[in-house]
């Protein structure tokens, strides 16, 4: 079946989840066949995730380096004589499986690297992993060490100050690994008032937490029945995030909104800087101290559902949309 996963593939005439289904598919089977039509989509193909599998899978085969050689370029990358030196720099991320559960399975429309969501979620971030860790110096040979060291729960959203100090991430402590593709019915475990999640293993909620880059001083910044994800710290040392602290649902799904909210450094003081009834996502800083981020813009579900990147300064006020069919100020 390679020349029909290869033709579904590469027409563009069919939706988003059948492409992917069809790279996955032939990343799977690895015959030569399958690999050519890869290079091919590391290459050209229209949609990121899609060269993203046929980039991961042609480097697990040792053969992505031959598909750039054939990418045109106009501008060349320089030398490396001519770059930055690198030794004293390094590069935090994140590692461990990304198979977290979602709460509506497939329905969703999610996927864990944030490729392809279109509304909401009560897991409300992506691309997550188990641990954090470092890279030092930040090069193919540099050396790898663990920042943290967590046997369970998830991890996401590294983000370091800007002098290089601190880290910000979120965490969830539940363990839950059922993932929205490998889905079956399980019957709820009802709980008492009496037995609390908060703080124990089953703790559904994400929270931010900071962290020194050689693993000390680990400390949790929010708490509370509220998902706070994706931290940015600001030029003025406080954090922006977003979070489900808002209190608004989507009104198709009844999935708590995401808004950006802004705290202190050490967490006190967080409040909500603006209010959606879809999502306010991935906040970070412009060169003129606003903030930009990522706005799930739903009207009616089905109706009106689309992403735009806007921007706001810290305090909420004079928000514009930068890109979308909104633009205006």
């Amino acid at each position: 079946e390679v020349p029909l996963l290869i033709k579904l593939l590469e027409d563009p005439r069919n939706a988003l989840e059948v492409q992917t289904a069809a790279a996955l598919a032939l990343d799977e089977l690895g015959n030569s066949q399958a690999l050519a039509a890869l290079q091919r989509a590391e290459v050209g193909h229209p949609y990121h995730n899609i060269r993203l599998i046929a980039r991961e899978s042609l480097w697990r085969c040792n053969l992505s380096a031959a598909a750039r050689a054939q990418r045109p370029s106009s501008s060349p990358e320089p030398p490396l004589s001519s770059r930055p030196p690198v030794d004293s720099a390094a590069i935090v991320f994140i590692k461990g499986d990304n198979k977290m559960r979602t709460d509506f399975n497939e329905q969703s429309g999610l996927d864990p690297w944030r490729q392809t969501y279109s509304i909401d979620n009560s897991g409300p971030t992506m691309r997550e992993g188990h641990n954090l860790y470092l890279l030092k110096p930040a090069r193919p040979d540099g050396q790898i060490t663990p920042i943290t060291h967590f046997t369970s729960g998830y991890v996401a959203d590294c983000e370091v100050s800007w002098d290089g100090r601190k880290i910000l991430f979120s965490r969830r402590l539940n363990n839950e690994s059922r993932h929205y593709t490998q889905y079956k019915t399980e019957r709820a475990t009802l709980k008492t008032p009496a037995q609390t999640a908060f703080g124990s293993a089953d703790d559904p909620w994400w929270h931010i937490y900071e962290i020194n880059p050689d693993g000390t001083g680990l400390r949790q910044l929010t708490f509370g029945p509220y998902h706070h994800v994706q931290p940015a710290y600001l030029p003025d040392g406080r954090i922006v995030c977003s979070t489900t602290r808002i209190g608004t649902r989507d009104e198709y799904h009844g999935f708590p909104c995401l808004g950006l909210a802004v705290m202190n450094a050490d967490g006190s003081d967080l409040h909500c800087i603006g209010f959606n009834v879809g999502g306010d996502r991935e906040p970070a800083v412009l060169n003129d101290g606003r903030i930009v981020f990522s706005r799930l813009d739903l009207f009616y579900s089905r109706l009106k559902t689309e992403q735009t990147i806007q921007a706001a300064f810290p305090d909420g006020t004079q928000n514009v949309t930068l890109y979308g069919p909104e633009r205006r100020d």
